[in-house]
C-alpha cells in the first residue's frame, strides 16, 4: 500500500487580534493613511511620520517593547487581518494618571472591507478591554459630517458632549470699528487673577464641555504675560499671551484671549456669560483682531466650541474658514 501526503497550503489569520507594535506600525500607519486620505490636518500628519520612524527601527522594536508588543497605557487597540493583511485597526490611549478615562483613536477600515462590521467588532472589543482595565469611560473624537460613525457610536452608547470647530484665516478685511457696549470696559488678567478667570468659566462653559477638557482650567490658569515678556516675545520672535477679563461695571463678566507668535498662528478665544454671547462676543473680537494685526500679518486660528456659536458666526462673516468640526463622545464603561 502506498501513501501519498499531500501538504495544504497554511490559511492566513482572519479576523480581530491586539496590535503588536513590533510587527504591526507600519501597516497601520498604511492603513491610517489610506483611509483618512485627505482628512489629517498638519498634526495628524506628523503623528503618523513619527509611526513610520519607529517602524523603521525593525527587529530593536523587539528589543525595546514587551512581548505583548503594546505600550502600556499608551498606545494599545486591535487590529483585523484578512489573509495575513491589515485592513481595520483601533487604538487606545490611558489619558488620566488612575487611568479612569481612555481615548479610543485611529478607529480605520480599509476602503474595500467597509460596510461588514469590522468598524464594530473592533469598538466591542476596545470597550471591553477599557472595562478589564479598569477604566470608567471611554472618550473618542469623530467628524461631524462622518454620519456613518456617529450613528454607529451612538448604537454602542456613546453620548455627544460638545463640537470642536477649528477656523483659520489667512488674510483679514478692512475691521469695523465696533464699540464695546456701554458699561463694559476690558483690564490686563495675569495669573493672580485666577479666581476671577475660573468664575467665568464655569458660568460661559457648559458641564459637559467642562468635564471633556478640563484642560481648560489648565490653560486659563495660565494668565497673560507681563508687558516685559511681550516685549521681549516681539523681538525674539517667541509666542506670548495677552489676556483682559471683560468687565461690566465692577463685575468680571467675561475673558479675551489673544497669543500672538511670530513663527506660528496667531490664536484667539473668547468667553462670555451666556446671556450676553449675542450682545458682546462681535465687538470683542474685532477689539482683539485689531490688536492682533499690530504683530504682523500672521494667519490666525481659532478653536472654539459649539457653546461659542456668536464668535463662530462672526469669524467666519470676517472671512475665516472651517478647518474641521469635531464632535466629542463618551460612554459610561463601568462604574
Amino acid at each position: 500500500m502506498i501513501f501519498s501526503l499531500t501538504s495544504r497550503p497554511a490559511t492566513k489569520f482572519r479576523g480581530l487580534r491586539p496590535i503588536d507594535l513590533r510587527r504591526d506600525l507600519r501597516p497601520i500607519a498604511n492603513l491610517i493613511g489610506e483611509a483618512f486620505a485627505g482628512e489629517l490636518d498638519a498634526g495628524g500628519r506628523a503623528s503618523l511620520r513619527e509611526m513610520y520612524m519607529l517602524a523603521r527601527l525593525g527587529p530593536l522594536l523587539y528589543i525595546l517593547l514587551p512581548t505583548s508588543g503594546e505600550l502600556g497605557g499608551f498606545f494599545r487597540g486591535f487590529v483585523w487581518e484578512e489573509e495575513g493583511q491589515i485592513v481595520g485597526n483601533v487604538t487606545m490611549q490611558q489619558i488620566d494618571g488612575l487611568g479612569y478615562r481612555w481615548m479610543i483613536a485611529n478607529v480605520a477600515v480599509h476602503p474595500d472591507f467597509r460596510g461588514r462590521g469590522i468598524a464594530r467588532a473592533l469598538m466591542e472589543a476596545t470597550l471591553a478591554r477599557i472595562g478589564e482595565l479598569g477604566g470608567r469611560w471611554a472618550m473618542l473624537q469623530v467628524r461631524a459630517n462622518n454620519e456613518i460613525a456617529r450613528s454607529l457610536y451612538r448604537h454602542l452608547g456613546f453620548e455627544e458632549l460638545v463640537t470642536e470647530i477649528r477656523l483659520r484665516c489667512y488674510s483679514l478685511p478692512r475691521l469695523p470699528t465696533t464699540p464695546l457696549p456701554p458699561g463694559w470696559s476690558l483690564k490686563p488678567l495675569g495669573e493672580d487673577h485666577w479666581s476671577s478667570a475660573n468664575y467665568v468659566l464655569h458660568r460661559a462653559v457648559p458641564e459637559p464641555a467642562r468635564w471633556w477638557h478640563p484642560t481648560r482650567h489648565k490653560e486659563f490658569r495660565q494668565g497673560g504675560d507681563p508687558a516685559f515678556k511681550r516685549w521681549l516675545g516681539q523681538k525674539m520672535g517667541w509666542r506670548w499671551k495677552l489676556r483682559w477679563g471683560v468687565y461690566q461695571g465692577a463685575d468680571i463678566v467675561g475673558i479675551l484671549d489673544i497669543t500672538a507668535h511670530d513663527r506660528g498662528f496667531h490664536r484667539l478665544d473668547v468667553l462670555l456669560l451666556p446671556e450676553l454671547r449675542e450682545s458682546g462676543t462681535e465687538p470683542l473680537l474685532y477689539h482683539a483682531l485689531a490688536e492682533l494685526k499690530r504683530y504682523g500679518g500672521r494667519p490666525i486660528e481659532a478653536l472654539l466650541y459649539d457653546y461659542q456659536s456668536p464668535a463662530v458666526e462672526t469669524l467666519r462673516a470676517l472671512g475665516f474658514r472651517t478647518q474641521v468640526e469635531l464632535v466629542s463622545m463618551r460612554k459610561r464603561v463601568s462604574a
